[in-house]
């Protein structure tokens, strides 16, 4: 996940910028109550900003920027929904985490060795650790598992390994997160 953090972080400055255009489109002068407000947003601190919008603006002109306000806490939700998406395409289990990983080549035989982390809130009956082995071109030339059907409480973690023969084809390995119950 932290490899993502800062994609992520990105993403929501492009999202908050863009929006910051558009709201200088609508006029040659930046209100400075406009920037009150914006300060706020910065910080995705929406609370905030609606409470100094409520300060600053009466009537229409409060309507206008609370609804402006609310535009731009839906598109940060949709960001942030797309990302989780994609993050969890990548993972395809919410409820453990590889928390690291290692291989070693020994006999002819390459090992992972690693742990994993259940990060839910409910216990772990049954889970599948998978490794493929890739070539220099990142195609799939073998995978492996190991899997586990102690019960794995949230917050709990284990560790792993899998074993298995070594190919001199192997360039790398993908470690995820395979059935999880």
């Amino acid at each position: 996940m932290k490899k993502y953090g800062n994609k992520i972080v990105v993403l929501m400055l492009v999202v908050f910028m863009i929006s910051m255009m558009f709201m200088g489109c609508n006029s040659n002068k930046v209100d400075p109550r406009e920037k009150e407000v914006i300060e706020f947003m910065k910080k995705y601190d929406y609370d905030g900003a609606i409470a100094k919008a409520k300060e600053l603006y009466t009537g229409e002109e409060l309507e206008e920027m609370l609804d402006w306000i609310n535009k731009d806490i839906e598109r940060t939700k949709l960001v942030q929904q797309k990302i989780e998406e994609y993050e969890a395409s990548k993972n395809p289990s919410s409820k453990l985490e590889i928390q690291e990983y290692t291989h070693k080549i020994k006999d002819n035989y390459i090992y992972i060795t690693g742990r994993v982390k259940n990060v839910s809130d409910d216990d772990i009956s049954y889970f599948e650790v998978v490794c493929k082995y890739l070539d220099k071109n990142g195609q799939v030339l073998d995978s492996d598992y190991t899997n586990s059907g102690l019960v794995l409480k949230p917050g709990e973690m284990r560790e792993f390994e899998i074993m298995h023969k070594y190919r001199e084809e192997y360039s790398e390995y993908e470690v995820l997160i395979g059935d999880v119950r």
